[in-house]
């Protein structure tokens, strides 16, 4: 049994108009913002347009870092900008490996201002980066992506 509806739908300050098909196995949606599906696996094939948006929120950030003149050994990313199953909805997951934890004010502030970009902000050090056996360290680990 098919049902489909309509939705308009607002995400980041861009309008979508969103058509969803609901069957007995799953649901598929399609966006019509320059074009994308997501079908059984949920992930949406994002758009030219929607890459750029998430490479200039991802610059931003790394400005921001700058900014606040955060020492480090090596800025990644990871969740699923970084694995590349990523939607227009999704926010931006950085980890920031260093030594030494930025005090909480300076932590605290650039997190807020990262927010303003969707983006979050975590901090580890190198061991554990290289040792926890965490499942957030296995899948930090296993998700990341260097970019400095």
């Amino acid at each position: 049994m098919k049902k489909s509806q309509n939705l308009m739908c607002k995400h980041n300050d861009f309008s979508f108009f969103h058509k969803s098909t609901v069957n007995s196995n799953y649901i598929s949606h399609y966006c019509c913002f320059k074009g994308g599906w997501m079908g059984m696996t949920g992930i949406c094939h994002v758009s030219d347009a929607v890459v750029k948006v998430f490479e200039e929120r991802m610059q931003k950030v790394l400005a921001l870092i700058a900014e606040y003149n955060i020492e480090y050994e090596e800025i990644g990313v990871f969740g699923s900008y970084a694995r590349g199953d990523y939607k227009i909805t999704s926010d931006i997951d950085f980890c920031i490996i260093t030594e030494n934890r930025p005090g909480r004010r300076v932590s605290g502030s650039l997190r807020e201002d990262a927010e303003l970009e969707r983006a979050d902000i975590i901090y580890v050090t190198r061991d554990y980066f290289n040792s926890n056996p965490s499942v957030f360290a296995e899948n930090l680990r296993k998700d990341y992506k260097r970019l400095l």
